[in-house]
C-alpha cells in the first residue's frame, strides 16, 4: 500500500518500531517525555526517525515510578493517559499512551486526534472508554496494539520494549 509521496504502510510501521526504541531508552533512563505526538517525530532523508521536543520531560528519581505535574501550564490533552487527565500522573505508561495516539497519527498518514471535537469532549468520550478509531489502511493487528497502550489501567499497558519486537 502506497499513499503520499511514496511513503508505504511499511515505511510507517518501521517509524513506530524507531519510535518505540528510543522511548524504550528513555524508559530505561527513567525519563518520562510526556509529549510523544507526530509533531515531535523528525524524519531524516535515510527514513529514520527522531524523537524531539523534550521540553516537558522529566527525569524521576531513584525509586520514583511517576512525576506528579503542577496545575497551569499548556498539556497536549488529546495525546494524554486518563490518570495523567485527571490526576496529571505522568509515568512511562502514560507515556505509551501517547505513544498508541502517535501510533494512531503515523497509521493515518498525519491525521490528528479527535480532529472534530474540543478538548473537553475528547476527555469526556476518553473518560467514557472510547477510543480513537481504526485508521482506514491500518492492520487490525497494529489497532489491537494502540489497543493495548490505551487500557485505562497504567498497569495493564505493555512497556515499550514488549512493543518493540511486536512492531518489527
Amino acid at each position: 500500500m502506497e499513499r503520499q509521496g511514496g511513503i508505504t504502510l511499511s515505511t510507517l510501521v518501521t517509524f513506530c518500531h524507531q519510535l518505540s526504541s528510543a522511548l524504550a531508552y528513555l524508559e530505561a533512563l527513567k525519563i518520562v517525555h510526556r509529549d510523544v505526538a507526530a509533531r515531535n517525530v523528525l524524519v531524516a532523508n535515510d527514513n529514520c526517525v527522531k524523537l524531539a521536543d523534550f521540553g516537558m520531560a522529566r527525569q524521576l528519581a531513584q525509586g520514583e515510578e511517576f512525576y506528579v505535574a503542577e496545575q497551569g501550564g499548556k498539556v497536549p490533552i488529546k495525546w494524554m493517559a486518563p490518570e495523567s487527565l485527571k490526576s496529571r500522573i505522568f509515568s512511562s505508561a502514560s507515556d505509551v499512551w501517547m505513544f498508541g495516539v502517535c501510533m494512531w497519527e503515523i497509521l493515518s498518514f498525519g491525521l490528528k486526534p479527535f480532529h472534530n471535537t474540543s478538548n473537553a469532549e475528547a476527555v469526556a468520550a476518553i473518560g467514557r472508554g472510547e477510543r480513537l478509531a481504526r485508521p482506514a489502511t491500518c492492520p487490525a493487528s497494529h489497532y489491537r496494539l494502540m489497543l493495548e497502550c490505551w487500557m485505562d489501567d497504567p498497569l495493564l499497558r505493555p512497556t515499550f520494549n514488549t512493543l518493540q519486537p511486536k512492531l518489527r
